[in-house]
């Protein structure tokens, strides 16, 4: 897709990262840069031409599978960063390879908030199983609002 861009060069000094399970079996990453990200922009792609796609292989060993991934924008938990600054996808991924279907689930949360970069993770680690909304909510609301208190 043309709305695919290169990542801008980041000193990884002024990069955080953390990753935790929930009690249902998700997995949960928050990732914090200190610079800002174009929320904007990424509602743009995100509602885009591109906002779904899907792939078949041709060739090879794997000839025949096809994965496709629908992404929805969801609304946003209530934080302290500004509505307009805070973007949540769900991501529903399926592929099918010789007859069997697996699905998965993921969350992904956005946010700038005074001058950094906020994000958050949430895959289901079972596939088919439905996402643990209340869990993504919870580790996105505390990841946005403590760079929103400590900045």
């Amino acid at each position: 897709s043309s709305d695919l861009q290169k990542l801008p060069d980041v000193d990884a000094s002024k990069l955080g990262v953390a990753v935790a399970t929930s009690t249902s079996g998700g997995i949960l990453s928050e990732g914090l840069a200190a610079q800002s990200s174009d929320v904007a922009a990424a509602r743009a792609r995100a509602t885009g031409p591109c906002k779904n796609f899907s792939i078949t292989i041709n060739t090879g060993a794997a000839a025949g599978t096809t994965a496709t991934a629908t992404n929805t924008v969801i609304p946003a938990p209530a934080t302290q960063a500004d509505p307009g600054d805070v973007l949540v996808l769900r991501q529903d991924q399926k592929v099918s390879t010789a007859g069997q279907v697996v699905t998965v689930t993921t969350y992904t949360g956005f946010a700038s908030v005074k001058g950094y970069s906020v994000s958050a993770l949430y895959t289901a680690t079972t596939p088919g199983s439905a996402p643990d909304d209340a869990a993504f909510r919870q580790f996105f609301t505390a990841a946005v609002n403590k760079v929103a208190a400590d900045g």
